[in-house]
């Protein structure tokens, strides 16, 4: 089973460990870890729903090449896993793999509650593509998703992760207070 594998917190990273992939089913909070970790790191951030998705929830044909773009790069950090770009790619070049596992019942509630924000609000999200409430019906809509995958997606990660979880590359927290202790170096 894969556990915390190092109790090493964020500040403390090697300077080697500067290719960090965030991973977690929709809801989460992969991206605002992820944002945290880029401010607190000073490494770039980049958000794979705004390079996958183009207006009107299209998928944008540059998605491959902008992900290739980014591995090529000394410094990153990413948040996504749901694309076989960013596994086939990206996940070999990660230095940390950091897999937030929540329980269904918490992803659910924030899920929830950011989808239902967005749509009364009208929110812009990053891709530039609005919220609304007609998209609940789609059966990739994250709130649909999130309920529907939850523990074929954490079985994946048991799968997917375990070759760089035995090389020491893989952090996988199971609360937001685990993560919290982890980012501040408890």
């Amino acid at each position: 089973m894969l556990g915390v594998t190092r109790p090493i917190g964020a500040r403390q990273l090697p300077i080697n460990q500067r290719r960090i992939l965030i991973v977690g089913i929709s809801g989460a909070g992969k991206t605002t870890l992820g944002l945290r970790l880029a401010a607190i790191l000073r490494i770039p951030f980049f958000e794979v729903d705004s390079l996958f998705y183009g207006p009107n929830w299209t998928r944008r044909e540059d998605f491959p090449a902008k992900v290739a773009e980014i591995a090529g790069q000394e410094r990153w950090i990413v948040d996504s896993f749901g694309y076989c770009e960013v596994q086939s790619v990206l996940a070999p070049k990660a230095d940390l793999i950091l897999w937030l596992d929540y329980s269904r019942a918490l992803v659910m509630r924030r899920v929830l509650s950011r989808s239902l924000r967005r749509a009364l609000r009208g929110e812009v999200r990053r891709d530039g593509n609005v919220e609304r409430f007609r998209d609940w019906l789609r059966a990739d809509f994250p709130v649909r998703w999130a309920w529907q995958h939850h523990h074929d997606r954490r079985r994946f990660f048991l799968n997917f992760l375990r070759d760089y979880a035995s090389q020491g590359k893989v952090i996988r927290l199971r609360t937001p207070s685990q993560a919290e202790c982890w980012v501040i170096g408890r």
